[in-house]
């Protein structure tokens, strides 16, 4: 086997401080812009961080640009000088190095310049140990990547990395390798597993790390089969009804039962049963979810132990989906992972694998986080449907491309949803995309409810020929899902004997696209125009009678303006379908229609078939909300679905413009809420949305200064096009209704009281523009626009707001 040391240079192999020091004070005593000499104690908190860092933290009084041509100067004189004096080795390094390199291919990767590593190595006569060298110098990469490229060249099936500063580990658990904190070096690393106090105790250390089984190491020579279902084989010896996830701490000798028959089977891996281990499913709280998840860590690590003593056995803590997932549960959400994680890293989980999930959304800060504190091996599988989309709507194809992009995520795949043979032409597909490790887990079959009981039809030989295709296409992990049982696994094992087991690397990524013959059309509607664009909202009625939409719309025409908008069934109430009747206005006028379309009442494959519906209805422009929830005294007849949210449909778009409609595509905006309790989270979901196709943004309406205040930075930060929201109130009834009724609206006790109770309508009305005026003018420096959102469709009151509109579409 071929393994590797790969070691940080400055505070690992040598103490150059005082060298460098002495070098760059040479060069800034001839500055005439620069007089600062280096100390010995600045070098030190220096050391290890990437060349562009080093020149904007410490010449920090010079230009950026003279701050990289001073670097520059004192680098090159650097080399100089310590190819002529060198440095202080630490005791004992070359006799450490010359037993190392008799057993280890031995490396160095560092953040230094190009020729820092050359004059080390040639000042102290050390070059014949090391067979190769990396640095940012040369990659002009982030120290993690650096050492993925050297990985990468070598071709190493087993590494280590070697640094004594915290940022080492954050670049060795990056590039997927274990650590070893050299502690008498220049930082303190307490998320060390392994460290050494001194040079000479390395060898020992080295030896400890690479005894250990490591599944990246096995994946590169070998395939690696895992078990199949847990849930769906434990119910069908399980005769007393309990919820697996709870037999670990109320049945564990039936737990272990499950896992000694895997394991029997040929198994190599074995996940853990606590796939639904979390506080929704089981209802209860994260202190007994995590004592669960020990518990059932514990059995399964009990199991595999004979079994270790004879081969590799790996133990993949399992995570599964958390239900839930609104808006306002996302952080509590992603800090339950989190926590989960966090768990079986401390447990000594083998590898983490997120399994059955629709998108990477949820678990990718997770996944990164934990990356951060431990260089567990990390597997993400995706369910997907026969036709490759899951129930996000998100294609296999687009899942694993994501997925290849992460450098966290080790190994990526397919999982449940489809039988083998569905899974054979998805996989087909998609194989050659993703530089990770491929994994693939398809169902026994489709099941049928047999007295109240899910049932899979046995067909253990055909899933073992179709899993051999698959094997043969270039998947890396495979074993079961759903409806598999130990005789699976075993009939897989045999199948797939010596001959398909043999490893091939991951290839790198490549993503075929399609040669763009013409420019895409582009039909936003915002496309070409000057000035302030204006969007005005239109309430698709709650009955059959649309006469006095259409007599607004119809004057809308008149006006000229950019576009009129549609709403969803806003507050869970319903009314006429918005893509239907913006299509219909848009037959009736010449507007530029955009219909509202939201998470709340659909799954994802009814949005997708909207989407399809929309555009072959020539409609370009869509406003994508989450939506409001369903009012409480009707969610006993009536259910929300909420798939995603908006940031999810978002992406659903993106990939339907990039597979359906790339020639001419849709333009997606989202909605903003000022008043969301912390402003910097609604600033991250405007970069979130548009880094996944929002290209505009309108927002909740404005009444006060505070909130033009609050899109102002909005704006600021994100570079977003914004609509501003304008509702001009039209008496004082109206007024208090928002005011009482409608969340996410603040309109405030001095806009009430400029309604008086005996005003007449136009009275109300005048009042309400005049209001609205403020507001416009207010935000006029830096709004893109205004959307407005007229009570009762009065739409009649807008040349009042604007001033500017007429039936010619001129300026007054």
């Amino acid at each position: 086997m071929k393994q590797g040391i790969l070691f940080d240079l400055d505070g690992t192999l040598w103490d150059s401080a005082q060298a460098v020091v002495d070098s760059w004070n040479e060069i800034i005593e001839t500055l005439p812009d620069f007089h600062k000499l280096i100390t010995n104690e600045d070098m030190c908190q220096l050391m290890g961080k990437t060349m562009d860092d080093i020149a904007y933290t410490y010449f920090h009084t010079v230009s950026r640009e003279r701050a990289l041509e001073i670097l520059q100067a004192c680098m090159d004189h650097e080399n100089d000088y310590i190819e002529q004096h060198g440095g202080v080795l630490f005791p004992g390094l070359e006799d450490v190095l010359k037993e190392l390199s008799e057993k280890y291919d031995l490396f160095i990767v560092s953040n230094c310049q190009l020729g820092y590593i050359e004059a080390f190595l040639s000042y102290h006569k050390l070059g014949k140990y090391f067979k190769d060298t990396e640095c940012f110098g040369r990659t002009k990469r982030c120290k993690g990547d650096s050492i993925a490229i050297l990985l990468d060249r070598q071709d190493l099936e087993q590494a280590v990395y070697v640094g004594d500063i915290e940022g080492d580990f954050i670049s060795a658990t990056q590039a997927g390798l274990p650590f070893i904190h050299a502690a008498y070096g220049f930082g303190k690393v307490p998320q060390a597993a392994y460290a050494i106090r001194s040079i000479q105790e390395l060898p020992a250390m080295a030896q400890k790390v690479f005894a250990k089984k490591d599944i990246r190491a096995f994946l590169h020579t070998q395939k690696l089969i895992t078990d199949g279902a847990f849930g769906t084989y434990f119910s069908s010896i399980c005769q007393n009804g309990i919820f697996p996830e709870r037999a670990n701490t109320q049945a564990p000798a039936l737990v272990k039962q499950v896992h000694e028959a895997y394991l029997s089977a040929g198994a190599q891996l074995i996940r853990t049963n606590t796939f639904a281990a979390n506080t929704k499913t089981l209802d209860m709280g994260l202190d007994e979810v995590l004592e669960t998840i020990e518990a059932g860590f514990t059995i399964a690590k009990e199991a595999a132990e004979p079994y270790r003593q004879k081969h590799p056995v790996f133990l993949a803590g399992d995570i599964g989906p958390i239900p839930g997932g609104r808006q306002e549960q996302e952080e509590e959400i992603t800090e339950e992972y989190l926590q989960i994680a966090r768990k079986f890293v401390a447990l000594g989980a083998d590898l983490l694998v997120f399994e059955t999930f629709p998108n990477l959304d949820q678990i990718l800060p997770v996944i990164q986080q934990i990356r951060k504190e431990s260089p567990i091996f990390i597997l993400v599988q995706f369910a997907v449907n026969q036709l490759g989309y899951s129930v996000a709507g998100i294609s296999a194809r687009s899942l694993l491309e994501e997925a290849a992009q992460v450098t966290e995520i080790d190994a990526a795949g397919l999982n449940c949803g489809v039988g083998p043979g569905h899974m054979y032409n998805i996989v087909k597909q998609v194989n050659t995309l993703s530089s990770k490790y491929l994994s693939v887990l398809p169902n026994a079959s489709y099941p049928k409810v047999v007295q109240d009981r899910l049932v899979f039809l046995e067909n253990m030989d055909y899933f073992a020929d179709k899993m051999v295709e698959i094997t043969d296409l270039g998947a890396s992990i495979v074993g079961g899902c759903c409806g598999t049982n130990p005789d699976y696994i075993r009939r897989l094992v045999k199948a797939l004997g010596e001959k398909h087991l043999r490893a091939e690397k991951p290839s790198p990524v490549h993503i075929t696209v399609k040669e763009k013959t013409e420019q895409a059309e582009d039909h936003s509607f915002y496309a070409g125009k000057s000035g302030k664009l204006i969007a005005v909202e239109l309430s698709p009625p709650p009955s059959a009678n649309d006469q006095k939409l259409l007599e607004a719309a119809h004057l809308l025409s008149a006006m000229h303006v950019d576009t009129v908008t549609f709403p969803d069934s806003p507050s869970g109430r319903t009314r006429a379908d918005s893509i239907l009747m913006a299509a219909k206005v848009a037959r009736e006028t010449d507007l530029c229609v955009m219909p509202h379309i939201c998470c709340r009442d659909k799954n994802a494959i009814a949005i997708r078939s909207q989407l399809l519906g929309a555009y072959l209805s020539d409609i370009r422009n869509a406003l994508v909300i989450t939506g409001d929830p369903v009012p409480s005294m009707a969610r006993e007849d009536v259910r929300s679905v909420f798939n995603f949210d908006s940031v999810g449909l978002m992406k659903l778009v993106q990939e339907m413009n990039r597979e359906e409609f790339a020639s001419d595509p849709f333009f997606v905006g989202g909605a903003i809420n000022q008043n969301r309790l912390r402003l910097d989270v609604e600033i991250n979901r405007v970069k979130r949305k548009m880094e996944h196709g929002a290209t505009f943004f309108m927002t909740q309406p404005v009444f006060t200064k505070e909130e033009i205040d609050k899109i102002h930075r909005i704006k600021e930060e994100t570079g977003a096009r914004i609509l501003c929201g304008i509702m001009p109130l039209v008496s004082r009834k109206n007024a208090l209704f928002i005011k009482n009724e409608m969340t996410g609206m603040c309109v405030t006790d001095e806009i009430v009281a400029r309604f008086a109770d005996d005003m007449g309508r136009s009275e109300g009305e005048a009042v309400g523009c005049a209001i609205a005026r403020e507001m416009m003018a207010l935000a006029a420096d830096f709004a893109d626009g205004y959307y407005f959102s007229i009570p009762f469709n009065r739409v009649y009151l807008l040349r009042d707001m604007t001033g500017v509109i007429n039936e010619s579409g001129k300026e007054k």
